[in-house]
């Protein structure tokens, strides 16, 4: 229009061809839909800076508060019930994205936390109709959530979590039909906190001379504190130390996860949904062949004493976490009082730990992933479950590349212990 290419558009005309208007709503649609047309009619000749997209925001709300009831019609006309009760137009908001995501199965910790955000989500937007949120509001969410993380001292890492859940719910929406697109698509990642994320580090050899330099471990008194699992306390860093494996694949060990035939012990880490237990990915599911350490130290005979059922039946399982969830809180205590303070050292480095003793020591790098489970690499994410034992002997040689000579620890376990004795940590 402003080259003179075309000529007025003559809105009136041929908007009352498109929508004749009769009822109410009707009414009301048309006239936001002539403003929005004068609007850009006179933005064509004068404003060069085309804010049609905010136009377009603004007649969806329209709409959106129209399918409530919320905005009546024209002047002198009275809405009708249709208004209020019409299914052509659903006001959808981020909770309801929420609901759609979790349509497909997820951990419920996972699910947890999605949920969360999405509520942070709300809370810092005004919870708005998906359809309202444009790039700009986008924008200004990223804003909120680094200003949330510097006034809360929180990592960078930790807000850009909140911006991944809330993008990948928003494309879920997207993927349903319910928005045309995602705002949230190729935002830069979040890059300032008011704290610094501490890398996980392995434990050092000294500092594992340190760590079980314990009664726990030299005179197999257990603590009291419920936390702790009793006889979890004891088995639980250890079998960390010589697999690899997270807190929350050995809380969650069943006596028959272990193979006890002399020559042929292994650990099987699987998911089990009638026994509640699971895996971060398909390719964590692995089976491991039991250190001779372990076996010197008595795990396969604590297993045997034990009917079938959990390893370690006296941990807690309340929480999100579970069982791993429990510990994992015991053990941070328990290592900040033998001298480990911060996120440095944490229950996580023993997993550091045996990936970089088992390369340093000669292992492949599918020799290593297929131990401590990352998922789609080697042995465990390649091979059905029945079979899963049948290659861990294949790894018997690679699990004794874990050599820790300054950790000279007696066996103190024997058949029948209690160790009601215990000791308050």
């Amino acid at each position: 229009m402003q080259g003179g290419w075309v000529d007025d558009l003559g809105a009136d005309e041929w908007i009352e061809e498109l929508a004749p208007a009769r009822h109410p709503a009707a009414i009301a649609e048309v006239q936001a839909a002539r403003v929005l047309l004068s609007e850009l009619h006179v933005e064509a000749l004068v404003d060069t800076s085309r804010t049609f997209p905010t136009r377009v925001r603004r007649l969806r709300e329209r709409r959106a508060l129209l399918a409530l009831g919320e905005l009546g019609g024209s002047a002198g006309a009275t809405p009708g019930p249709a208004i209020a009760a019409s299914p052509a137009v659903a006001v959808r908001r981020i909770g309801d994205a929420y609901d759609l995501w979790l349509q497909v199965p997820r951990p419920a910790k996972t699910a947890a936390t999605f949920k969360r955000h999405a509520g942070m989500f709300a809370d810092m937007m005004g919870d708005p109709a998906l359809s309202s949120v444009d790039r700009r509001a986008a924008l200004r969410f990223r804003v909120g959530l680094q200003d949330w993380a510097v006034e809360h001292k929180k990592t960078p890492a930790t807000a850009d979590n909140v911006l991944v859940s809330v993008r990948a719910i928003f494309s879920a929406a997207r993927d349903h039909g319910w928005i045309d697109s995602t705002p949230f698509a190729d935002l830069p990642a979040i890059k300032v906190g008011g704290a610094q994320q501490q890398a996980r580090e392995p434990w050092t050899h000294a500092e594992l001379a340190v760590l079980f330099d314990d009664p726990i471990w030299t005179a197999y008194q257990l603590p009291l504190s419920s936390k702790a699992g009793r006889a979890a306390a004891y088995w639980v860093p250890l079998i960390a130390c010589f697999t690899g494996a997270r807190v929350s694949e050995i809380a969650q060990l069943w006596t028959d996860d272990l193979t006890l035939t002399p020559g042929e012990e292994v650990i099987e880490f699987r998911a089990s949904k009638d026994r509640g237990q699971q895996l971060k990915n398909a390719g964590s599911w692995r089976a491991v062949p039991m250190h001779s350490e372990l076996i010197r130290l008595g795990l396969n005979d604590y297993a045997a004493s034990l009917p079938v059922g959990p390893l370690f039946p006296d941990l807690p399982t309340a929480g999100v976490n579970g069982a791993g969830g429990q510990f994992g809180k015991w053990f941070g205590e328990f290592k900040t009082r033998k001298g480990f303070p911060g996120r440095a050292k944490a229950f996580h480095s023993f997993r550091h730990l045996v990936a970089t003793e088992l390369r340093l020591n000669g292992a492949t790098e599918a020799q290593a992933n297929a131990i401590t489970g990352h998922a789609g690499i080697g042995v465990a994410g390649k091979v059905y479950a029945a079979t899963i034992r049948q290659h861990a002997n294949r790894l018997r040689d690679i699990i004794e590349l874990l050599r820790f000579p300054e950790l000279r620890l007696p066996r103190v376990y024997s058949v029948g212990d209690s160790g009601r004795k215990g000791q308050r940590v």
